[in-house]
């Protein structure tokens, strides 16, 4: 225990001294901008100035030296020195940018697309386990049953079936314990101070500037932090429980297995969705809980069965939409998968 608060401390300084430098050099550059701003203003006066002054020079624009007495004093400027101060400037933009820059990494498509199939797959693997009703499950269960279909019971004790509705709770799961809490997978301390950072600095920002925020924020806690072992253990422990009523005894060790493997792998891709423009939606739209009694959305889901042919609602969404920023606008990289 000792070891992992001493541990936690050093993270914790290493945030602190990364938060620290960003701060120091976002304040330098607005410094230098607004330096700048004020030197350019007042070199695009004298400029003017001494242009007003040698227009009858011809030829006098392009020679190494231009002396000229101007209304507010005696100046002699140069067209090498506005150089000079122009390429001064650019240097520095270019050196604060590259320094804020220097903790984002993309992150190919490729590799966002192999961990998603990853995961994918090891959810569809532990649904084709043989489970059955749930016959001790509480109140509080059947509730959360009834969140993912009003038809769970059908589902689960229908052959064939039974794969969408573990699936959909699976996912369920990682989505609300997981994927919508903001840098979880570094830890709760480190996802609380994060979200308490970003309702001080972006309360009027706008949504591209608040993922911008958030992907240099999730680089920086990827490159500082290890991912959490505490978060894993209850991400492993949520989806434990949550299938316990439906895993009959012979099978339990494969589905607690797989639903470690299930663990490990969706810490990894949270921690994409916290540093790249990829994201995760189980609902009709982003911001809403509703995952069932909606027309299915051509944009971001897939009809991939129809428990009945008069049925034009979603009853079941048993995987969720990949989504991308791109521009201004989210893409569907992957359809949610449901049942009307």
């Amino acid at each position: 225990m000792e070891a992992l608060r001493s541990q936690l401390h050093d993270e914790q300084g290493a945030l602190r001294k990364k938060t620290s430098e960003y701060r120091a050099l976002k304040w330098e550059r607005q410094e230098e901008r607004a330096a700048w701003s004020k030197e350019r203003q007042a070199y695009e006066q004298k400029i003017k100035t001494l242009e007003e002054s040698v227009q009858s020079l011809a030829g006098a624009m392009g020679s190494d030296r231009t002396p000229a007495k101007a209304a507010t004093g005696d100046v002699t400027f140069t067209r090498g020195q506005v150089l000079q101060a122009e390429q001064k400037y650019q240097r520095v933009k270019d050196q604060l940018e590259a320094a804020q820059r220097a903790d984002l990494v993309p992150i190919a498509d490729g590799d966002v697309m192999s961990v998603w199939n990853e995961l994918s797959q090891q959810i569809q693997d532990l649904s084709s386990k043989k489970f059955h009703y749930p016959s001790l499950a509480s109140n509080r269960e059947e509730e959360l049953y009834s969140i993912l279909s009003c038809r769970w019971k059908d589902y689960i004790s229908t052959d064939g079936m039974s794969t969408y509705l573990i699936r959909a709770l699976v996912w369920r799961f990682l989505c609300t314990g997981l994927f919508d809490k903001f840098c979880r997978a570094w830890g709760r301390e480190q996802s609380g101070a994060a979200l308490k950072l970003e309702s001080y600095l972006m309360p009027e920002a706008t949504e591209a500037e608040k993922l911008s925020w958030r992907a240099r924020t999730g680089a920086l806690f990827h490159k500082s932090c290890q991912i959490d072992r505490g978060v894993t253990t209850e991400v492993y422990a949520s989806l434990c429980n949550a299938l316990r009523y439906f895993t009959p005894s012979s099978e339990i060790e494969s589905v607690n297995n797989l639903a470690m493997q299930i663990a490990h792998t969706a810490m990894e891709l949270s921690t994409i969705f916290a540093r790249s423009p990829y994201d995760i939606l189980m609902s009709d739209k982003p911001g809403s809980s509703l995952t069932r009694g909606f027309p299915p959305r051509q944009e971001t889901m897939e009809v991939l069965k129809r428990s009945s042919s008069d049925i034009k609602v979603v009853d079941l969404m048993f995987s969720p939409c990949l989504l991308k920023m791109e521009g201004n606008d989210y893409i569907a990289r992957v359809k949610a998968g449901v049942i009307c």
